[in-house]
């Protein structure tokens, strides 16, 4: 996922909750949108997912070690998606972060 053709690396953080369906094909069209640019890795931030998203999170960063999963979990549900991508922005190795 990574390349070296310019200087920089982007990060991109997804928080996600029982995503298992939707995970393979996001980091797919990633990598087609991303690939060829700057330097780039994949956080998602897993807030306690009951399916098999953390398994599918580990086989694709075992694939690609521009695929990094990340556990978050706090009993606030209005909180967590704020909480769960700043907490996360300290693993990014972007020099340029934005968050929605």
């Amino acid at each position: 996922m990574t390349t070296e053709r310019r200087s920089g690396t982007l990060s991109v953080i997804v928080p996600v909750l029982n995503e298992e369906g939707n995970i393979p094909e996001l980091v797919r069209r990633l990598k087609a949108v991303l690939d060829g640019g700057l330097p780039f890795d994949v956080i998602f931030v897993d807030d306690g997912s009951t399916d098999r998203t953390p398994q599918i999170l580990r086989a694709l960063h075992a694939e690609d070690r521009g695929v990094l999963p990340s556990t978050f979990t706090v009993s606030i549900r209005a909180r967590i998606v704020t909480s769960a991508v700043r907490s996360t922005i300290g693993q990014s190795r972007g020099r340029c972060r934005k968050t929605g």
